[in-house]
């Protein structure tokens, strides 16, 4: 394709059409709405894909959107497919646990995408309940009606029109109401002055509005996060029925439906939910959904009824059908993730657990896959306590452990995943070219790798994946040169950048990767 375009490059377009209604859903048509900067005024806009690689159809025209840091004689379709296609390859030999979903009592297959409604059932019967060890449905809504988030909002009352301090258009539309009440005034009385619109025809009066509406502040629990909560209630109440439709339960089970539905029922006729409208979207990043008591278990309970036993990336194929812009970056923290699992671990490694997290604003994927003596985790949370981060939460891309017989680690090492790269010309001393393009590691990255391995307990050494050419290990001890390869290490505890490219030789990886795996040799 003629039209090349590189995400992260900044592009000039010109558009066709003056028309900013036009230019605006041309844009969002193609998808880009937020990668293009423009003023509705002027025909000339500015466009940059951030780590996004496909195809774009923008006023008739197609343009291929690919990466730069690797297969770049691909187009950017056949390059998220390769990378699928390998993930696919790597992920074979990784089977699921019986206990791999949030209920040991859910059976999965490799094949599945989605939980099935009597899945679902199945496993809103095991948490909504009360037992001794957790609190059930109703406890839950408790906490929440005696401690629920609210947010201020502005709402109009009638009262005196002298208490009206701030006049809104709310406030002139009321002045003239079919109940309004009137005073009569002589036409010489300070307020009739300058008035003659309220003047009474034939006489020397005016007629005086007494009422207006003001707006004062008041707290309003009809918000997103409870919006979720109601929704949430209406999701069991719903899975209820339709397994009940389905006329497959009989015993324990049909009456433990019947339970769960009237209690589902009961919760939503409380005048709390009363006043609260429909949900529109999840807020996925809300500080209350994420911590507050009540509001963090039910959104828990609810991302884990709807997730089934599959792989990380699963998501990416169905969504490849459908979405024309791939999200390379995320792409990539799979692939690495896949990558390490393959090479580290024997095949047969199992899926312990898999759950969803928020991160950095976004719901991303949690796994841990072991063979026993490694294991392998994708965002692992550390929280402030012993053996995890002395000051502020953490979650790497990836952590890695060698565990010894009782279950305790031995040893903890970050990889960090990191889509991006900084590029510079180098002199071509074996090619046919003056210069060769050479991607090191941006040292933000770095600095990010001695964060890891100086605030999680335990961590040897704390390595950014990126799609680059250079290898560098710098370790703790500042006697010793930076390592340009692997085997330059003398010491296994440090920072470094490790190179990682889909379809190249990544010699410096598994060179890497091998080392950890025998770091009994190192001191």
């Amino acid at each position: 394709m003629e039209r090349v375009l590189y995400e992260g490059t900044t592009y000039y377009l010109q558009f066709p059409s003056n028309d900013p209604n036009t230019i605006k859903n041309a844009l969002a048509l193609a998808g880009i709405e937020d990668s293009v900067s423009w003023n509705r005024h002027n025909p000339v806009a500015t466009l940059r894909v951030v780590n996004r690689i496909g195809l774009i159809r923008l006023f008739g025209k197609e343009y291929d959107i690919r990466s730069e840091k690797f297969l770049e004689s691909e187009t950017g379709i056949r390059q998220f497919e390769i990378v699928l296609n390998d993930l696919a390859s790597l992920s074979r030999h990784i089977l699921f646990s019986p206990n791999a979903a949030p209920s040991a009592n859910r059976i999965h297959g490799p094949e599945l995408n989605q939980p099935s409604l009597l899945e679902r059932f199945n496993y809103y019967r095991q948490t909504c309940f009360k037992n001794d060890h957790r609190s059930g449905l109703a406890e839950l809504v408790d906490q929440i009606v005696r401690n629920p988030h609210g947010q201020l909002i502005d709402e109009h009352i009638r009262d005196h029109i002298w208490n009206s301090k701030k006049p809104s258009r709310q406030t002139l539309k009321s002045l003239f109401q079919h109940d309004q009440s009137f005073a009569r005034l002589p036409a010489t009385h300070p307020l009739a002055v300058s008035r003659p619109g309220l003047r009474i025809a034939g006489t020397a009066e005016i007629l005086f509005p007494l009422k207006a509406l003001r707006s004062r502040g008041t707290v309003s629990v009809d918000t997103a996060e409870n919006r979720f909560i109601k929704h949430v209630l209406l999701d069991v109440e719903n899975v209820c029925r339709s397994v009940l439709n389905t006329k497959l339960l009989s015993g324990a089970l049909l009456d433990q439906c019947y339970e769960l539905l009237n209690l589902s029922r009961s919760l939503l006729r409380l005048r709390f939910f009363q006043d609260i409208g429909c949900l529109h979207s999840i807020p996925f990043s809300s500080p209350t959904l994420g911590g507050r008591n009540g509001y963090r278990d039910l959104y828990r309970i609810f991302m884990r009824s709807r997730m089934g036993a599959k792989h990380l990336f699963e998501d990416m194929v169905d969504d490849a059908l459908i979405v024309e812009l791939k999200d390379v970056s995320l792409l990539y923290e799979y692939w690495v993730f896949y990558k390490i699992s393959a090479i580290l671990l024997k095949p047969g490694a199992l899926y312990l657990s898999r759950s969803a997290i928020v991160k950095e604003g976004r719901i991303v994927n949690a796994a841990v896959v072991s063979d026993g003596e490694w294991t392998v985790h994708f965002n692992r949370t550390y929280n402030r306590k012993p053996n995890g981060s002395y000051s502020l939460r953490l979650r790497p891309d990836i952590v890695i452990e060698r565990v010894v017989a009782a279950g305790t680690p031995t040893s903890v090492h970050v990889l960090d995943a990191k889509y991006k790269s900084v590029e510079y010309a180098s002199n071509d001393a074996n090619g046919d070219s003056l210069f060769k393009a050479i991607r090191v590691v941006e040292p933000s990255d770095i600095h990010k790798m001695h964060c890891y391995i100086d605030a999680i307990e335990g961590v040897k050494t704390a390595s950014a994946i990126y799609p680059g050419n250079k290898f560098v290990f710098y370790p703790r001890n500042r006697s010793a040169p930076p390592a340009a390869a692997s085997t330059e290490i003398d010491e296994l505890s440090g920072v470094g950048a490790v190179p990682l490219m889909p379809g190249a030789p990544n010699d410096d990886f598994s060179a890497f990767l091998a080392m950890l795996k025998s770091e009994a040799d190192f001191p």
